[in-house]
């Protein structure tokens, strides 16, 4: 029997399920194992969505550099690892997902040889002017760079000067498994919960979030606020709220091995980023039928409508945040329309199949790869 095609992806870190988003796609997918054989490499640690994969069927492999790659000696720590497990792999493909893996793995790719080279960046508008210019060449060195949506599509090609040839829109997908109902967040009687659920980063600013807590209180004094993550803007957080005597109410937990249970026990669900991509949590929470209400950014222009899908307020004002959670407790109407148009929402544009289907086209385009998959 033939040896079968293999398909690498490289990402940024497998504990930060939002660089993971593409592999849900697939996942439990029922072409598995029949023509690709996939492999994973994490730059950082694998963490429990490496066990995740392993147990589907994928080939896991974790560089774990001392150093962050996203730093000059990391990423070329980062570099010469890759470069020599590509080398003894020898795929067909390679796919870079997140903001160092974009810069590592074309790199390694090409060194390598690889056939077909496909990135798909994360955080370029946060990225520091110089990095950015040399995210940009890497970029433009890979044969496709995927976009989320349009807007997303248009503004890698204004900020970072990708052709419009080589950009491909891949829509955000979940998987059904993650998704699946499970209780282990017990919900709090009487008591309303708020949740965030994601990486805090380290130099994410969400200290104002304990202004907002401190107005909630005062119309909810019974309110918690979990925070479900890891990064040190959590503890920050924490911090603030302890300043503003408010330890009671706020709950700063580490990461959830059950999304699910999380965000059905949740009233509301917070994001607190400016993104530019909807969060994982974020569409997760819509799926489960959990009100949402996020700070506006672009990775949700496009995809669903203030006021219809989500409450989306501009960021860092703690009052407009405040009140928009406030609306959600209080009214009713306004809760179960959120849901149920957010669940709809998600299903319409958010299923697997689609970005299964767009991305199995983008691997065909350079090699005679079939459009199957085996995570």
């Amino acid at each position: 029997m033939a040896e079968r095609t293999k398909l690498c992806f490289v990402i940024d870190d497998l504990e930060r399920c939002g660089s993971t988003m593409l592999l849900h796609a697939w996942l439990g997918s029922t072409q598995l194992h029949q023509r690709q054989r996939c492999h994973v490499v994490s730059l950082g640690p694998a963490g429990d969505m490496g066990i995740e994969l392993q147990s589907a069927g994928a080939a896991v492999h974790a560089l774990d550099c001392s150093a962050s790659p996203s730093s000059i000696r990391g990423g070329l720590l980062a570099l010469l690892r890759l470069h020599s497990y590509l080398q003894q792999l020898r795929p067909e493909c390679v796919h870079a997902v997140g903001a160092a893996a974009s810069f590592v793995g074309p790199a390694a790719a090409r060194l390598a040889r690889v056939p077909q080279v496909v990135v798909t960046p994360r955080g370029a508008a946060r990225t520091a002017p110089l990095l950015r210019l040399l995210l940009g060449g890497a970029l433009r060195s890979a044969d496709v760079v995927t976009a989320v949506n349009a807007a997303e599509a248009q503004r890698l090609s204004a900020l970072l000067g990708v052709h419009s040839e080589r950009l491909r829109v891949v829509p955000p997908a979940i998987a059904p498994h993650r998704c699946a109902q499970h209780s282990e967040l017990p919900a709090l009687a009487g008591q309303p919960r708020v949740v965030m659920l994601g990486r805090f980063r380290d130099g994410d600013d969400i200290d104002w979030i304990a202004q907002s807590l401190k107005l909630l209180v005062s119309q909810h004094p019974s309110l918690v606020l979990s925070a479900f993550g890891t990064g040190t803007a959590g503890r920050r957080l924490q911090h603030a709220a302890q300043r503003l005597e408010l330890g009671a109410h706020l709950q700063v937990l580490g990461p959830s091995d059950d999304p699910a249970g999380v965000l059905l026990a949740a009233d509301v669900f917070l994001n607190p980023h400016r993104s530019e991509h909807a969060p994982l949590a974020l569409l997760e929470a819509m799926a489960l039928g959990t009100p949402v209400v996020s700070v506006a950014g672009p990775g949700l222009e496009g995809f669903g409508e203030s006021g219809v899908h989500a409450l989306l307020v501009p960021g860092g004002n703690p009052a407009l945040i405040a009140d928009a959670i406030d609306r959600v407790l209080m009214d009713r109407e306004v809760r179960e329309s959120l849901r149920w148009n957010a669940k709809e929402l998600v299903a319409r544009e958010c299923a697997a199949p689609p970005a299964v289907a767009a991305l199995a086209e983008i691997y065909s385009e350079g090699s005679a790869l079939e459009p199957s998959f085996a995570v």
